[in-house]
């Protein structure tokens, strides 16, 4: 009789220092077209990244929509190559009425012969909270089940996660006044000759 086990795929790596918090919200493998004339991983790409990757946890906290309104600092530590795999970690670190702030790792996993993990950026953005006509609302009056609590001695934001009570399915979700499935499609004027 054949041993029909599968061997287990390997794990993938975690860093042994993240910020009080942090969570994974996203893994990515930069692909050739994202690379600059040296062979390295266009910073821009990146930032694109962290920036989505940033927002996870505050449209969580928000639930509903948010603007990146403010990058307060971005550091790239090592350069990015084809082949890394990308961990992007994060932590809320700041509550206010309409805004908050979030910091984000991101890890690489090169190697895979000899696997190593490398910081190769880390950043501090804020998102502020919209209402459907793009005004800043409030956080908190809109998420008050969000269990936030202030660390003890460091004056940091801890997260929970959220109970999973308050969860909604996406089919719960109604789009936006004006939105493109809000309304019927308008076609396009024509301009010039054919």
């Amino acid at each position: 009789m054949a041993n029909d086990s599968t061997p287990a795929a390997p794990s993938l790596a975690v860093p042994a220092s993240l910020p009080d918090g942090a969570e994974l919200v996203m893994r990515v493998m930069p692909m050739p077209a994202d690379v600059n004339a040296n062979g390295d991983v266009f910073g821009g790409w990146i930032m694109a990244q962290v920036d989505v990757a940033g927002a996870v946890l505050p449209v969580r906290l928000a639930r509903g929509r948010i603007a990146t309104v403010a990058v307060n600092q971005f550091t790239f530590k090592q350069p990015v190559s084809i082949g890394d795999l990308l961990s992007f970690y994060a932590a809320i670190t700041r509550v206010g009425r309409t805004s908050i702030t979030v910091h984000v790792e991101v890890w690489a996993e090169r190697n895979p012969a000899n696997p190593q993990l490398v910081k190769v950026t880390e950043a501090n953005l804020t998102y502020v909270a919209i209402d459907g006509p793009g005004q800043p609302r409030a956080v908190a009056a809109q998420n008050p089940a969000y269990p936030m609590t202030r660390a003890a001695g460091t004056g940091r934001l801890a997260a929970s996660r959220l109970p999973p009570s308050t969860i909604t399915s996406p089919s719960a979700y109604q789009p936006l006044s004006g939105s493109p499935s809000s309304s019927a499609a308008k076609p396009m004027p024509k301009t010039g000759t054919q």
